[in-house]
């Protein structure tokens, strides 16, 4: 039954992709929401009922997905949070492809669910191939685009280079334990389990864009605003971050992991906040700042809570996902993301205000639920080091300044009027209902901070949640405090003039750094391997065209000398064959009668010497000794 939670999006999504072509924008989110609704109802079903789901491909390979609290977590959050999105896509998005657009959003959710309940590694992996392929089909949607098709393959081959992690780490688990199962990977240890983490961390690392591979989400802004908002909050990126959560009884057996995705985590966490105070576009600023609460979660898992990293990724996701579709109505109303252009507060005021609680969200304002999470983040973080909790609040003060900035600028209310002298309210009432839904959510999830709560959340959850410190929670909120102060004032002095990005709001230099020391010299090898193969093709082309002259000389050789001996050959035999018909008979039949005849003449001649008288015999004793002398003498003579 667990089957029917990933594969009811990704079967639906050809046939509703059929069935949108010629359907209205009202159907397309009807139809769509609906289908996430149901995969949700289905993810609480399926942790009420405890499925589970298998398929052997022979007694070693097979798939199989279970359902564990903190799977329920990401896999309850992704359908919630795709539904809003996906009716927002349909009263938004341009026409020209949208069916396909609905479709690719769609079959994501089940990509992703896919890999939410992945129990092995070989599960994993094919769900985690169907992620990155969709991302990028979703970032190149705009295929006439050449740019966005450029950043797409960019932000594809950043993430495709962690993927062979994962890869490597399957490859070491299998050769160890003969077994792709999460549940064998307890008997990895030693040098083959530093061997497993390093791989896993590479993989996690560059699906959660932290550093350095970080840059590769303003690449991924080429996509529609649906696309961006999906991906962002509770699919791609988030990838990472639960995958070092749902294998962390297994990551933390190598004892430098917690220490290294801590330090991993404040490091992403502090450069992304950075950059996103300093960044004037507003799609990118959000994806800075999704590096930067990805950070947070990855705190959480060093510290030794995954738990609160998975309570983190809901509430970031809650108010991350509105936030981009805030900045999309305002940017196509303002004609660019640039934040200069925008102050859209008296346009779209109850936006301005639903997108004002969401920021706040983001920023980890008391009393709202994602103050809530980033405070335990801290507390985890305090856990480990008392240091770490201090940089884990400077991050949540900075968190305040780059939200601040953002609303204040995307919906300040400086904003010039339009072409007929008023300031109206826009068209496009589904869009902004799915800000409001999510902006609700976030009121919603200050219940935490309900006396009790926090022991009910960490019961459900299997997991003990560490109760908050009064000197880490009051630095905490002084900073965000100040952050807030801090964020307004960026935004007050924000000006037309300032468009361009500066080097600390690309990334401290990364994507340039990468392009000078990876991607030139990359290229350049590329385009020295592919000449030397030709040059490769060159030389075995000449030695085929020589083996073919040596053959054709051989041939003929064959035809002007060996065919001549056997020829030549054939002649003799034949001579011979006449030879012995013409002389063979004398040779053989009168020549041994001709010796026969010879030798009776001979005999005959001898007998006549036979007499029978004694002087006879006398007078030839006398002329053989005669003889001998004779011959003695001329021997002398000479």
């Amino acid at each position: 039954m667990l089957w029917l939670i990933p594969l009811l999006p990704l079967l639906l999504a050809p046939a509703l992709y059929a069935g949108w072509l010629n359907t209205g924008r009202r159907s397309m989110a009807v139809s769509a929401a609906g289908l996430s609704m149901v995969v949700a109802a289905l993810v609480a079903w399926g942790l009420a009922g405890d499925w589970s789901g298998s398929y052997r491909w022979g007694s070693v390979l097979g798939l199989e997905l279970g359902m564990s609290s903190l799977t329920a977590v990401f896999a309850l959050t992704l359908p919630l949070v795709a539904a809003p999105i996906l009716i927002y896509a349909a009263a938004h998005e341009q026409p020209e492809g949208l069916a396909r657009l609905m479709a690719l959003l769609t079959a994501f959710v089940g990509a992703m669910e896919l890999l939410l309940l992945a129990q092995d590694l070989l599960t994993l992996l094919i769900a985690w191939e169907l992620v990155g392929a969709l991302s990028w089909a979703l970032i190149a949607h705009h295929g006439a685009d050449a740019a966005r098709v450029e950043n797409a393959r960019w932000a594809f081959l950043v993430t495709r280079f962690g993927d062979l992690g994962l890869y490597l780490a399957a490859a070491v688990a299998f050769a160890e334990t003969g077994s792709l199962a999460y549940s064998s990977l307890s008997q990895l240890d030693g040098a083959m389990l530093d061997l497993f983490v390093a791989c896993v961390l590479l993989a996690a690392a560059s699906k959660s864009a932290q550093l350095p591979f970080s840059p590769w989400l303003f690449a991924a802004m080429s996509g529609p605003t649906s696309a961006s908002a999906l991906l962002h909050s509770a699919t791609m990126v988030s990838a990472g971050v639960y995958l070092i959560a749902q294998l962390h009884s297994t990551l933390a057996g190598a004892g430098w992991f917690g220490p290294l995705a801590l330090w991993l985590g404040l490091a992403t966490a502090l450069t992304a906040s950075l950059v996103a105070i300093l960044q004037p576009h507003g799609k990118r600023l959000l994806a800075a700042s999704t590096s930067a609460h990805h950070g947070l979660m990855w705190i959480a898992v060093g510290a030794g809570y995954p738990t609160i990293a998975a309570l983190h990724f809901v509430f970031h996701a809650f108010a991350k996902a509105p936030l981009f579709l805030a900045v999309g109505v305002a940017g196509e109303r303002a004609g660019s993301y640039q934040l200069a252009d925008m102050r859209l507060g008296r346009t779209f005021p109850a936006l301005a205000g639903a997108s004002a609680v969401v920021a706040l969200a983001l920023a980890g304002m008391f009393p709202l639920g994602a103050a809530w999470t980033k405070e335990a983040v801290v507390t985890a973080a305090g856990h480990h080091a008392a240091w770490a909790a201090v940089i884990t609040a400077l991050v949540g003060g900075l968190s305040a300044a780059y939200a601040a900035r953002f609303q204040l600028t995307v919906f300040g209310w400086q904003r010039r009027e339009d072409g007929n002298g008023r300031f109206q309210e826009a068209s496009g009432s589904q869009e902004r209902a799915s800000v409001y839904a999510f902006a609700l959510a976030s009121l919603v999830g200050g219940l935490l901070w309900l006396p009790g709560a926090s022991e009910t959340v960490g019961h459900w959850l299997g997991a003990s949640l560490p109760p908050f410190k009064a000197w880490e929670l009051t630095l905490s909120l002084v900073l965000v405090v100040l952050g807030l102060i801090f964020g307004a004032w960026l935004a007050i002095r924000l000006n037309k003039s300032e468009r361009s990005t500066s080097l600390a709001a690309d990334w401290l230099g990364l994507p340039a750094a990468a392009r000078q020391w990876l991607q030139v010299p990359g290229t350049q090898l590329v385009g020295g391997l592919a000449r030397l193969d030709d040059r490769w093709d060159g030389t075995v082309d000449g030695i085929s065209h020589a083996a073919a002259a040596t053959a054709m000389t051989l041939a003929r050789g064959d035809d002007h000398v060996v065919d001549a001996g056997v020829s030549a050959s054939g002649r003799f035999g034949i001579w011979l064959a006449e030879l012995n018909s013409r002389a063979g008979e004398w040779l053989f039949d009168e020549l041994p009668e001709g010796v026969g005849m010879l030798s009776g003449r001979a005999a005959r001649l001898a007998s006549r010497l036979q007499t029978g008288m004694v002087h006879h015999y006398y007078s030839i004793v006398a002329t053989g000794f005669a003889a001998i002398l004779v011959t003695f003498i001329i021997g002398e003579l000479l």
